[in-house]
């Protein structure tokens, strides 16, 4: 299970992705990053994914 802060901070920095006019390549190796980061360290259930 992926704490909250945790999902809080993911959203957070999405959000300063988007703002700073980040494209999408540069939003979509963050999300690639955060995810091989994550799943480093739990273990997710088919309906936690996004």
């Amino acid at each position: 299970m992926i704490a909250e802060k945790t999902w809080y901070n993911h959203h957070q920095r999405l959000r300063e992705l988007v703002a700073k006019g980040a494209d999408a390549e540069e939003i979509a190796n963050y999300k690639k990053h955060w995810w091989r980061w994550v799943r480093s360290g739990v273990e997710l259930r088919e309906h936690e994914r996004f």
